[in-house]
């Protein structure tokens, strides 16, 4: 599993993963433990996908839209989000079944979609959750946060020096608790969002 903080504003969004993950490299009876992308830019549309789950099945979505022949902005994204990661997970399935290999898909995963809006003229996210056949989503106007902790995100306190940073231990916290071999930790990279810019800063490990 991994760590997601997601905070909105209206002209600019953050948005921080770890990168600690696991999986199976041939030959190995046990996960191995490496550090893995969880947060991938589409550039053209000014858009940051992040994952909760199967980094690999974030891929698939994310080829999906940079493939895709017509034009793309966050709304367009938001709005197809849902179907596409659908018809994704089928595929993934069914790619995975033929090398006799089973996905993460049964644990969950999590995507989100994070951007500017043409529509609400302000930042914008949408969540994607699947879990076996089930896939829902939702619009979160104030932005994710996962592993969840008892205070929300709030933007007065988040934006202060090592907010995001102690938040993302916290979280670190919480997850080893109820699992102590869940990949989660690794460095925390946060990026910084607007209409026009894209930044991303690695604050360090966690």
């Amino acid at each position: 599993m991994s760590l997601v903080q997601i905070l909105l504003q209206p002209d600019e969004a953050y948005v921080a993963v770890d990168t600690r993950t696991a999986g199976f490299v041939p030959g190995s009876v046990k996960p191995k433990i490496y550090e893995g992308t969880k947060m991938i830019p589409l550039l053209a549309a000014q858009v940051i996908f992040t994952i909760r789950g199967d980094g690999h099945f974030l891929r698939w979505v994310f080829n999906h839209f940079s493939t895709n022949q017509g034009s793309l902005d966050f709304d367009a994204i938001a709005e197809s989000l849902e179907d596409v990661v659908r018809r994704c997970a089928l595929g993934y399935q069914a790619a995975l079944s033929r090398q006799g290999l089973r996905g993460a898909d049964r644990l969950g995963n999590e995507i989100c979609a994070v951007g500017w809006s043409q529509r609400t003229q302000s930042m914008g996210c949408v969540l994607v959750l699947t879990k076996g056949h089930s896939v829902q989503s939702s619009v979160r106007k104030n932005g994710v946060i996962g592993p969840a902790l008892s205070a929300p995100l709030d933007a007065r306190t988040m934006l202060e020096d090592g907010e995001f940073i102690r938040r993302a231990r916290q979280q670190v916290e919480v997850a080893a608790a109820e699992d102590p071999a869940m990949p989660i930790g690794g460095r925390l990279l946060l990026a910084r969002l607007t209409r026009t810019e894209l930044s991303v800063r690695d604050l360090g490990e966690i």
